[in-house]
């Protein structure tokens, strides 16, 4: 799988909404990223596709890069058993 391609999702350079249905040229707005920046990744513009798709309506970086997946962590704890002393161990 290539590296996303984010021209595919039709959005302004310049207010950074995917889908925005106009180009850096015609902008009127100049929204500030107010999430720490990092790099989309195939699911965020999944993301963007199936949000686009349900309300046809613009998505902004700020809001893919602030999804947080719902899910539960899960940890486990295995017990250690440490050898203290090898001057006695089978060699």
């Amino acid at each position: 799988m290539g590296r996303p391609d984010p021209t595919k999702l039709k959005g302004c350079f310049h207010c950074q909404p995917f889908f925005a249905q106009h180009g850096a040229k015609d902008c009127k707005g100049t929204p500030m990223l107010m999430v720490p920046y990092r790099a989309l990744t195939s699911l965020d513009l999944s993301r963007a596709y199936e949000v686009y798709g349900k309300t046809k309506r613009p998505i902004t970086v700020n809001a893919l890069l602030s999804y947080v997946l719902q899910g539960k962590a899960v940890s486990a704890v295995l017990p250690v058993v440490a050898i203290d002393d090898i001057s006695n161990s089978p060699r």
